[in-house]
Formats: structure tokens, sequence, C-alpha cells
């Protein structure tokens, strides 16, 4: 294994997200909490393109 997997950790525990939780009831409020934070992202991101005025 790689170091990487111990930022998985470091960034989950960051996040607040848990990972070793074996009651049931627990895990679903995690995931409803997780769904409603998605629910607040845009689905998607526009990259806006500009015009290079590169006339001198």
């Amino acid at each position: 294994m790689s170091p990487s997997i111990g930022l998985v950790f470091e960034v989950a525990a960051l996040v607040g997200i848990p990972l070793f939780d074996q009651e049931s009831g627990v895990l679903a409020t995690s995931i409803e909490l997780a769904q409603s934070k998605i629910a607040l992202l845009p689905k998607r991101i526009r990259i806006k393109t500009r015009a290079v005025d590169d006339d001198f």
C-alpha cells in the first residue's frame, strides 16, 4: 500500500465522513447528510471562453 490511503483516511476524517461506523442508523444519517450537501452543488460547471484580443 502507498501513503495515499492514509491521505484518503485523513481527508475523510477532516470532512467528517465516518469510515468505520457499525451502526446502520448512523450510516443512513451520514448518507442523507452527504446527499443533501451534494444537492447544493451545481449539476455542471460551464467554462466561459473569452475571445482573445490579439489585435495590437
